[in-house]
């Protein structure tokens, strides 16, 4: 497991009971012995926004998200286990996950538009969706991003290119 961000924005033409998630793990998980093991980044109903490692996730009610663009980053720090949200280039809050291990291993299949099990298909639209491996974005970095003002940096850890334009 790796500190990673994600970060995109969003459109969501159906938010109701139902998971709509923008990105999620491809794979069949079920339960908590599975905790730690999935990943899902987006709706979780029409209120709740999460950023979600399946059974150890961090959740954020959010309100005025249906047809409209919203920003939303999420990041994760392996060291500190630490999930953080924002929205818009506001820091909205963070938790220390329950795992030890971060989540799932790079051999897992990640898909836009859905979560799990083949679930939780998102309703609109999605633009400049980025993830940066091996980077945990700032505040600054985030609200750069959402200004429109970053759209490459160099990837202190490895010295390659660690972002996305």
């Amino acid at each position: 497991s790796k500190s990673f961000s994600i970060c995109c924005w969003a459109y969501a033409t159906t938010l109701d009971a139902t998971n709509r998630y923008i990105y999620g793990y491809n794979g069949a998980i079920s339960g908590s012995a599975d905790r730690g093991k999935g990943l899902h980044f987006g709706f979780r109903s029409s209120t709740v926004f999460t950023f979600d490692f399946w059974h150890d996730n961090l959740d954020y009610t959010t309100s005025g998200d249906l047809n409209t663009w919203n920003f939303w980053c999420a990041t994760f720090d392996i060291n500190t286990r630490t999930q953080s949200l924002y929205k818009n280039g506001s820091f909205l809050l963070s938790r220390t996950t329950v795992g030890t291990t971060g989540i799932i291993a790079p051999s897992n299949s990640y898909q836009m538009g859905r979560g799990p099990n083949s679930a939780g298909y998102f309703a609109g639209r999605v633009d400049d969706f980025r993830i940066y491996a091996d980077k945990v974005l700032s505040l600054d970095e985030v609200q750069e991003i959402y200004k429109g003002r970053l759209t490459f940096f160099k990837n202190n850890t490895s010295g390659g290119s660690g972002g996305v334009s």
